[in-house]
């Protein structure tokens, strides 16, 4: 179940029953007027009308989805799972894309500031940069000692931090920024190439 909340008062303004056995991750449209949760049981992505709680559309996935990532001119979501990251378009909610090379689950996805560049935290104890225009990898991935737990850019997307869970974090500044210039100049959005790639999943409309 997912509960929104007024944050002044602390009241419970609506409850949706996703139908998921657990909810792993939960997140709002950029223009907040949707709300995004993935889980197990269904292996899904469910898209809910934020002010009705209506559901709108479900994305199946072969494995439970672990982490969501909207992209700022809300024209893509992205999900992790088992293995593998999907893009997705918003106003078909079609998929467009597959992100394919981690070994297990993905607990952890973040954009850089313009929304070109991906990276992703797996439990291969490996984080991954993904170049968005091209839906490919930009630099080999980068080893860790145990299991990831997360991933965030800097304010200025020049800077990735990872932690992983023998509690260490680890920051790589100089690839970072050679990744983000080299294969993703920051460029405004407007400017962005919008690619469609291969589809794997139905999505299914409701």
């Amino acid at each position: 179940m997912v509960r929104v909340w007024n944050v002044k008062n602390g009241k419970t303004v609506m409850t949706i029953k996703t139908g998921h056995n657990q909810v792993w991750v939960v997140i709002y449209s950029p223009d907040n007027t949707k709300i995004a949760t993935g889980g197990d049981y269904e292996n899904a992505v469910k898209i809910w009308d934020a002010q009705t709680g209506e559901l709108l559309a479900t994305l199946k996935h072969f494995f439970t989805v672990s982490s969501l990532a909207w992209t700022s001119d809300d024209k893509k979501l992205i999900s992790a799972s088992l293995g593998t990251i999907s893009v997705f378009n918003t106003t078909t909610w079609q998929q467009i894309a597959i992100l394919e090379g981690h070994g297990s689950y993905v607990p952890a996805i973040s954009l850089s500031r313009n929304d070109r560049l991906l990276a992703s935290a797996s439990d291969d104890k490996t984080a991954r940069l993904w170049n968005l225009d091209t839906n490919l990898a930009v630099s080999l991935p980068l080893q860790h000692e145990d299991k990831l737990q997360c991933a965030a850019f800097s304010a200025d997307g020049q800077v990735l931090v990872t932690c992983c869970r023998d509690t260490n974090g680890t920051f790589r500044p100089s690839l970072k920024k050679l990744a983000l210039e080299t294969y993703c100049p920051l460029v405004p959005i407007s400017h962005q190439k919008r690619d469609s790639n291969r589809r794997h999943f139905k999505a299914s409309q409701e």
